[in-house]
């Protein structure tokens, strides 16, 4: 559903931001995959510093990883580009598009960051099951665009 999705919305000259999943995560490799083979340029995070925004780094299918920060696999190499859409991991999300990650406020200052500067849209991939109907939020959190679950596809609409 992932994939249908973003080769609806997405052009094929945007940059997508997808992740590597860990622990629990969804993974959207199966999506990624799709996409590559239909000429899409991709990038996946990587954790600079605590407490600033992720940057990426353009990858493809067959690129080396190498474990990151926080376990996560990262591009050993690639250039440093700016996505046009950011595909966010979470641990829970709700109907409003507010998302619950591991607690790091990474992809928060990301979003505040790209949304500001280049309008980024940011969609949250998830299990349905991970939906909670009182999602703790606060000031920091920044809303998703879209959620897709293997339910179904969930457009946010307006965000901050």
């Amino acid at each position: 559903m992932l994939a249908d999705y973003l080769l609806r919305k997405v052009k094929v000259h945007q940059i997508i931001a997808s992740y590597s999943p860990i622990q629990s995560e969804i993974s959207p490799m199966g999506a990624i995959e799709r996409l590559a083979k239909r000429g899409y340029r991709l990038s996946l995070p990587v954790v600079i510093a605590r407490n600033q925004p992720l940057k990426f780094r353009s990858w493809r299918i067959d690129d080396e990883l190498i474990v990151g920060d926080y376990g996560v696999s990262i591009p050993k190499g690639g250039n440093w580009v700016v996505p046009e859409v950011i595909i966010t991991p979470l641990l829970a999300f709700d109907d409003k598009g507010y998302r619950l990650g591991y607690g790091g406020g990474f992809y928060d200052r990301t979003l505040e960051k790209f949304k500001r500067e280049k309008g980024v849209k940011a969609v949250g991939f998830a299990f349905s099951g991970q939906y909670c109907e009182d999602m703790p939020q606060d000031e920091y959190d920044y809303k998703l665009d879209t959620i897709v679950t293997e339910q179904g596809i969930t457009e946010i609409g307006k965000t901050q």
